[in-house]
């Protein structure tokens, strides 16, 4: 018979637990029918000693791997050193990947310092990060605004540090925990749209600090998205009372019936307006 992956995980199973008896399910049925191993009787499979003896023997030569010795698990590459089928892989090669940018650092990655080219990013496991490299890192929510990151009017001491994409899905995941593993004087900063999504966003990532523009004026109201901003605001109805005492003042002015301000960082870029930090 042909020995997959889940009939391998079942016999290992059973192998290491040296189970005499188990509930006929699918998979077990299989086993027993194609193989003859095993006796049936109401819905239990019952294994004698050479019973387990040759279902170790059937996983060894229809895969190439001892099921009492390999546990499946790993990469296409590690997972081809245990088995025929590469495909059984219970890991992406792309697991935690992450993409960063850097204007004039040179995070060290793999104990190599790298400089990035503007306009670039570097897709990676950021388990290749040394992070004893690193001073500052900055959050940046969209893929625009990370690759125009250069071209931003920046806080000097930002130019050094190492931006990374928030990323969806998987990645995102991937770069909460590479936060979450950063030495505490490492400081985060925040780079969402000026609303009050990003607020939000800024406030669940616990940043120590977010950029915002640095004059709060008419100005920016001419780019501003009114109905992002009333979709928004429903969205997060308590947000205001949960804010650092520091950030009320700019939630204030940008919820204020006269500005309802909804600014995105492409139009933060455009219009060449300048950022400041403002900590918790």
């Amino acid at each position: 018979m042909t020995i997959g992956k889940r009939e391998y995980i079942a016999i290992r199973s059973v192998l290491l637990n040296r189970a005499d008896k188990i509930k006929l399910n699918k998979t077990w049925s299989d086993i027993h029918n194609e193989s003859g191993i095993g006796n049936e009787s109401e819905s239990t499979l019952y294994l004698s000693s050479a019973d387990l003896s040759n279902l170790r023997n059937l996983c060894i030569v229809e895969t190439g791997s001892d099921p009492l010795l390999n546990e499946i698990s790993g990469t296409r590459t590690e997972v081809a050193g245990l088995v025929k089928n590469e495909k059984w892989a219970t890991k992406s090669v792309f697991d935690h990947f992450v993409r960063i940018t850097s204007i004039y650092g040179t995070p060290v990655i793999n104990n190599e310092p790298a400089r990035i080219p503007k306009g670039t990013l570097l897709n990676l496991n950021y388990e290749t990060i040394d992070a004893s490299s690193l001073s500052t890192v900055i959050i940046i929510e969209n893929g625009e605004a990370i690759i125009n990151w250069h071209q931003y009017q920046l806080p000097d001491e930002l130019k050094q540090g190492l931006a990374i994409y928030r990323g969806h899905d998987a990645e995102a995941r991937y770069v909460k925990e590479f936060i979450a593993s950063l030495p505490a004087h490492i400081k985060t900063i925040g780079f969402y749209d000026f609303d009050p999504a990003g607020i939000g966003m800024a406030y669940d990532n616990s940043v120590d600090a977010i950029l915002i523009p640095a004059k709060l004026d008419s100005a920016l109201l001419q780019h501003r998205k009114i109905d992002a901003f009333q979709d928004q605001i429903q969205k997060r109805p308590d947000l205001s009372n949960q804010l650092p005492e520091n950030w009320q003042s700019i939630w204030e002015w940008m919820v204020d019936k006269k500005h309802q301000c909804a600014l995105t960082q492409e139009h933060i870029l455009i219009n060449k307006i300048e950022l400041v930090l403002l900590h918790r």
